[in-house]
């Protein structure tokens, strides 16, 4: 039932906007880039500065946000908008650091400091249908709300894991980069704004709007391998390189098999985020 309502709304304002692109009366189109702040953070990597572990709490919904969409206004307190919002994800980054002692290929035992360092960023486009509500405050100025859907068109996180171990004998490095997708999981936005009429046709706003909506690992790839700065995937088996993330998962199933991808639980990591928009709104 409450996938069929996410549906009727959607269609439902998808008919307004197209409803006011033949009638092209209370038509505008908008285009704005802000940055937002993670929110609902949830704790999925540990930090390590020798034997202490810290948490470090993220949210892969940090970064540039930038729109570009069309609306149109019923009335002058009542509109739809269906805008397209892409993020450009900024990095979260885990360090750590140890000692371990080994022989190393020596014959007396030595001290091998490990040095780690982990990145993870989360990019992606997102259809936005929503409703707008707007309370005129004078000839120039309106306050207004909006109230709306996110759907996700395409996203993908990166993860980034570079390594450096040192000793007396040697220092061996090693890389790797991970593309991973998500299952397709609708989120919600909303927004507060203020608006100046610049000129008849041309209005500049700003807004306050957060986004609601998670990252639920689907499939992930290593699309970059090195050892001592020698690329060592096309040596890599597909059971190295490729991981099927499971929403319920029977680890017994899960056979090593060399040219097949490895299965794991999936992991869901939150995506949300608060931020400032500013743009500018060109009505027709």
């Amino acid at each position: 039932m409450k996938n069929v309502n996410f549906k009727k709304l959607f269609l439902a304002v998808a008919l307004c906007v197209a409803t006011g692109l033949v009638s092209a009366q209370g038509f505008y189109v908008k285009a704005g880039a802000g940055y937002s702040f993670g929110a609902g953070k949830s704790s999925f990597y540990l930090e390590r500065d020798g034997d202490t572990y810290s948490d470090k709490p993220i949210s892969l919904g940090k970064g540039i946000n930038t729109c570009l969409g069309a609306g149109y206004m019923f009335n002058k307190y009542i509109g739809a908008e269906l805008a397209f919002n892409y993020a450009i994800g900024l990095e979260n980054t885990f360090t750590s650091k140890y000692t371990y002692s080994g022989y190393d290929g020596g014959i007396a035992p030595v001290d091998v400091n490990v040095n780690s360092e982990t990145k993870i960023k989360n990019s992606g486009l997102g259809l936005m249908p929503a409703l707008k509500f707007v309370a005129p405050m004078g000839d120039k100025l309106s306050l207004y709300s909006r109230f709306g859907l996110v759907i996700p068109v395409t996203e993908k996180t990166i993860i980034t894991y570079d390594e450096t171990q040192t000793s007396t004998l040697r220092t061996e490095t090693s890389f790797r980069k991970t593309e991973v997708t998500s299952f397709f999981k609708l989120g919600a936005a909303a927004a507060m704004g203020v608006s100046c009429a610049l000129t008849d046709k041309l209005d500049l706003f700003a807004e306050v709007n957060g986004v609601w909506s998670s990252f639920q690992f689907k499939k992930s790839t290593v699309v970059k391998a090195t050892e001592n700065g020698q690329d060592i995937l096309p040596n890599m088996t597909t059971y190295q390189k490729e991981t099927e993330y499971n929403k319920e998962h029977n680890y017994v199933t899960d056979n090593n098999e060399p040219n097949k991808p490895s299965q794991q639980l999936s992991d869901t990591f939150p995506a949300s985020n608060i931020g400032l928009t500013i743009g500018v709104a060109f009505k027709f």
